[in-house]
């Protein structure tokens, strides 16, 4: 019968150094992954259409879009997957995978041929990379928070684990910086070789987030566990038996991501079209601004930090990986889902915003209640997080 430790401190010593390293390699992480969401987002709007999908005519856009939404439909098949090796091989070498997959499909995006140029095997390539990058991401996020928080003091998980998240912000003004300006391109530049420059520029992060995370080591705690020979035949099997509610805890606790799709997606379009005000320019401008400031900047922002340590402290190192990243995924499925929910809910009436506000406080409730249901973990020593 496997016995627990009960000292405080791990068999191995965990140093302020490994722990950097570990976070520094979560934050380029989620940069490149959230720098390959916003400039692929923008891509489908604007170009994507006209590229892969020329014979759809007036839906073009649409398919162009639909293309986005796969990498949501693959994200849970990537957290089962890579969760299983994660938790089975060790973090590191799956993040190493996690990351030259991202990297590795985005840059191949940009040097895809067009429609005009290969026919049906344009969309249907792009598809396939799309998907590669949806399986990624199901393991990035998760591999990142379960690493870093392993490595880091017991005192400090929150502290370290929060940049896992953080690259997200680096992201969004990286791809801005980068796709504004090829944006304002001529159409035929764009067309031809300015959409492929945003893609081709994630090389550069993936080469120095590859750098960094070759020069991981394996948490401590994992390795002493794999050397006992104590890690799980199954770990999808196992997180279901021994974690089931955590997981479902994970999920429902993941819901409060809606808000900032609700806000990006919705709100602008709901004050400049529904509203009248001309882009957002005049008007009740500062009480928008603060809203918006307060929705995403302080509540969403805040939870956004926490979630990668208070995720990870609620499963055992045996299924710490597979854990986190299928409830996160599900949670994240309803959050890329959300649009059309709430389209669905308001019959297509823009104007109608009560469906979508309650629709929006049930799912921040349900995020909360679950919260609230969870042990407090932020004392308990590592090698007992996650024990019965």
């Amino acid at each position: 019968m496997e016995t627990l430790r009960t000292d405080s401190a791990p068999a191995r010593q965990r140093t302020p150094n490994q722990a950097k390293r570990a976070a520094a390699a979560a934050y380029l992480g989620g940069t490149l992954e959230y720098y390959d969401y916003f400039i692929y987002a923008s891509a489908a709007a604007l170009v994507f259409g006209r590229i892969f999908f020329p014979s759809a005519g007036g839906a073009a856009t649409l398919a162009s879009l639909a293309t986005f939404g796969v990498a949501y439909v693959a994200r849970p098949f990537g957290a089962i997957i890579l969760g299983h090796f994660g938790d089975k091989l060790g973090r590191k070498n799956v993040l190493v995978v996690t990351l030259v997959l991202m990297g590795g499909s985005t840059f191949l995006i940009g040097c895809l041929p067009d429609f005009n140029t290969i026919g049906i095997w344009a969309p249907i390539l792009l598809v396939v990379l799309r998907i590669c990058q949806g399986l990624s991401a199901g393991g990035e996020t998760a591999g990142a928070s379960t690493l870093t928080i392993e490595q880091a003091p017991d005192n400090r998980r929150g502290l370290y684990g929060s940049w896992a998240l953080n690259g997200i912000v680096t992201a969004l003004i990286l791809a801005s910086l980068v796709f504004l300006p090829i944006a304002a391109l001529p159409e035929k530049d764009l067309l031809s070789w300015g959409w492929r420059v945003p893609f081709w520029s994630s090389l550069a992060v993936l080469v120095l987030a590859y750098v960094i995370r070759r020069t991981l080591q394996e948490p401590e705690i994992f390795e002493e566990t794999k050397d006992n020979h104590q890690t799980a035949k199954l770990p999808l099997v196992t997180v279901i038996k021994d974690h089931g509610w955590d997981v479902v805890r994970v999920g429902f606790a993941s819901l409060f991501t809606v808000t900032n799709t609700v806000v990006t997606v919705f709100a602008l379009a709901f004050a400049t079209q529904t509203v009248g005000i001309p882009t957002i320019s005049t008007g009740n401008f500062m009480l928008i601004l603060l809203a918006g400031l307060a929705t995403t900047s302080l509540f969403y922002g805040a939870a956004n930090g926490l979630y990668p340590a208070f995720f990870s402290e609620m499963f055992d190192v045996k299924v710490r990986y597979s854990g986190v990243a299928i409830g996160l995924q599900l949670g994240l499925l309803i959050a890329g889902f959300s649009p059309a929910i709430a389209t669905w809910l308001n019959g297509g009436d823009k104007a109608d915003w009560v469906p979508l506000a309650a629709f929006t406080a049930v799912v921040c409730l349900l995020a909360a209640v679950a919260a609230a249901t969870a042990k407090e973990t932020f004392r308990t020593p590592l090698h007992l997080l996650g024990q019965k």
